[in-house]
């Protein structure tokens, strides 16, 4: 029997209240779930569930679980320090400028191991900074519900150890959506300072924002600013129009006034990474690794020949995170491959031409039929293609002491063919 431990439906009003419970309760009862009458909370303007307190105007810590992270006593070990700042940070996305608030007290766990009872020696600052923890979870903002119709921003910040932003919207009951922070690895505080500006932007996204890859690859003659700004223009812009901002390196090509000039005149911004620090950039970066090993995989063709179907390829490749293909988020819905993929075809075509050396690689593509290493013979017993009747065995699920066999019933067909 199915076991759910909570459902909860929120609605604007008590009709649409209503409506939404009706549609629940006919699923239930089309899939034979029952509830718990007795543990049902009707109509109510506020729920608490999972550790938050959740009302028409947002979402909010619950207040006895504020209460005894507030009460909890100075740490007099890691052990005790590493629980503390585990409560706290159930409810990070509610405080702003955590990392650097936790920074003197994260420095106790430095090299701690499991369940480490080593005394913990406070400093003025430490204890400030236990202080400060319990006043900002004690002051804790809500965080509102998201709404499809409001404008939303996104503020971010850097310092020399921490980085950090928030997710706003334009909203009558509020504004802050989520809060983030984190501290710098030691990499990364290393990083020079016009790298800042990448660190603001990036890191914040990735935790609010859920981007898809459809990846654009282009053969070009050369690497000059006139054949640069002419591919981007004729495959990029002209399909998709201009982009408000272009992230690039410092090559040559893109530090020239021909495409300083195509970008003002399309009024794009132009953002440049780090020299000589492709992490600055590792979602291109990884996109040219798995492209070049797809290529390597075509070794019968020319990289410029095989880059199209490597392209089609990865937009049509379902993504488990996802869950849909990158064609279906760019265009609502898949592209239709090739039929050479899976259908033979039958006519002769010349193999010198364009259509014969695709239908040649399309041949290549397709699945390979999978094979059985372990099938199970069938028992067949010498008697019974001379049997007059036969027993039939129930594969299905069956009723508690009923037969597992159904029978004896006439044979009318020759066994021997079954079999």
């Amino acid at each position: 029997m199915p076991y759910m431990d909570d459902v909860l439906v929120a609605s604007k009003n008590e009709e649409e209240h209503i409506s939404h419970l009706r549609i629940l309760y006919k699923r239930f009862q089309d899939q034979g779930i029952r509830i718990n009458p007795s543990k049902c909370n009707f109509g109510k303007s506020q729920v608490n569930f999972l550790g938050y307190k959740i009302t028409e105007k947002g979402i909010q810590p619950m207040e006895d679980k504020i209460s005894s992270i507030v009460n909890f006593p100075k740490p007099s070990t890691v052990q005790e320090m590493r629980r503390f700042l585990a409560m706290m940070n159930f409810y990070r996305r509610f405080i702003p400028h955590a990392a650097s608030t936790q920074a003197p007290l994260f420095y106790y766990l430095k090299g701690a191991k499991k369940k480490d009872k080593r005394p913990i020696v406070w400093t003025v600052e430490a204890e400030e900074a236990f202080q400060q923890c319990k006043n900002d979870l004690a002051n804790a903002a809500t965080l509102v519900h998201p709404s499809s119709y409001a404008s939303i921003s996104l503020t971010v910040d850097a310092s020399d150890t921490t980085i950090g932003g928030v997710l706003r919207q334009s909203s009558s009951n509020g504004y802050q959506l989520a809060f983030f922070s984190r501290k710098l690895s030691t990499a990364e505080k290393s990083t020079v300072v016009m790298t800042e500006n990448y660190l603001q932007c990036t890191h914040p996204l990735g935790i609010f924002v859920t981007c898809w890859k459809d990846p654009e690859a282009f053969p070009i003659q050369d690497i000059t600013a006139e054949t640069v700004a002419r591919a981007l223009y004729e495959n990029w812009i002209c399909r998709f129009g201009a982009p408000s901002k272009i992230t690039t390196d410092q090559g040559k090509q893109f530090e020239s006034h021909l495409f300083k000039s195509l970008a003002a005149l399309l009024g794009t911004e132009t953002i440049r990474t780090s020299p000589y620090r492709p992490s600055s950039n590792g979602i291109i970066e990884r996109i040219h690794r798995n492209l070049k090993s797809s290529i390597r995989c075509h070794a019968d063709q020319g990289w410029a020949d095989a880059l199209p179907t490597v392209l089609m390829g990865w937009r049509t490749t379902y993504r488990e995170d996802l869950e849909a293909t990158p064609a279906q988020l760019t265009y609502g819905t898949n592209i239709r491959l090739p039929g050479e993929c899976f259908v033979e075809n039958k006519s002769r075509i010349d193999q010198t031409t364009f259509v014969g050396i695709l239908q040649h690689i399309m041949h290549k593509l397709r699945p390979v039929p999978s094979s059985s290493h372990n099938r199970e013979s069938v028992f067949i017993h010498k008697d019974l293609p001379n049997s007059s009747h036969v027993f039939v065995g129930h594969n299905g699920v069956r009723r508690r002491l009923q037969s597992p066999y159904q029978g004896p019933l006439q044979s009318f067909v020759d066994v021997r063919q079954t079999f």
